[in-house]
């Protein structure tokens, strides 16, 4: 099997996102449909949420069911997708998806068996750029774009990574709110 799938695999499966090879002496990897992070930056341990050791706490206003609470939800999901991304440590990614989040349980499936493995991902995590409602009155389907920076992926321990360019992406997010607060419900890149 080809090297390109821990995080490839999941987007593969999800079929989500196109990432390129950066050039520079590692290897690059094949295009392919890669997890999102954020500033291009060569990110490195201590640049990675990875030296945090406690995932993201959700702020009062993430809970709050209005555009601006999704809004904050918006940047609470991306913080704890981030930790997950470079920790392994899913919980409270799963936390804030619902059970209909199909993407939602890829993602966490996927970087579990990569962590499980002994690989890795080496990232600065997203970036959120903007928030997008169709109205101010429905804060239930926001379109955000995301940065994603260079990226290194370790299939094992002791495998060669491969690295991924930085791009530009936007997803729509399906939210719904319930009484704990809003939760992703569905995930897609827009296109």
């Amino acid at each position: 099997m080809r090297a390109r799938a821990s995080v490839a695999a999941l987007a593969a499966s999800l079929a989500l996102l196109t990432g390129c090879g950066d050039g520079g002496d590692e290897p690059e990897a094949d295009p392919t449909p890669i997890i999102p992070s954020s500033s291009p930056a060569e990110p490195s341990p201590s640049e990675s949420e990875a030296a945090e050791e406690e995932p993201p706490e959700m702020p009062n206003a993430a809970r709050e069911e209005s555009t601006a609470g999704a809004e904050a939800f918006i940047e609470h999901w991306t913080a704890a997708f981030n930790f997950a991304t470079v920790t392994g440590d899913t919980a409270s990614f799963d936390d804030l998806a619902a059970d209909s989040c199909r993407a939602c349980v890829n993602i966490s499936s996927s970087l579990r068996d990569l962590y499980d493995r002994g690989g890795r991902i080496e990232s600065a995590g997203w970036t959120v750029k903007q928030i997008g409602f169709a109205s101010e009155d429905t804060a239930d389907m926001p379109a955000v774009r995301f940065d994603r920076a260079k990226e290194r992926v370790f299939r094992t321990e002791d495998a060669k990574p491969q690295v991924y360019r930085p791009e530009d992406m936007t997803y729509t997010f399906q939210l719904e709110y319930a009484s704990t607060g809003w939760r992703v419900s569905e995930l897609t890149e827009a296109s």
